[in-house]
């Protein structure tokens, strides 16, 4: 969010075949007005795309 009131990060770790990956959302108010509809409409966009990102996971050679 621009008022950095909610903040999003991601962590991943491959070890073995296993990709683990934690997600932590942040949100630092409980309750957000109607007028900030269309920045948490563009937070959860982004947020989307990030979670359906692809990884690319390439063995050492």
């Amino acid at each position: 969010m621009p008022d950095t009131s909610i903040s999003i990060s991601r962590m991943s770790q491959v070890s073995g075949n296993t990709l683990m990956t934690r997600v932590i959302l942040d949100f630092k108010k409980p309750v957000y007005p109607a007028n900030q509809y269309p920045e948490m409409h563009e937070f959860y966009k982004a947020l989307f795309d990030m979670l359906n990102e692809q990884f690319v996971i390439r063995k050492k050679s």
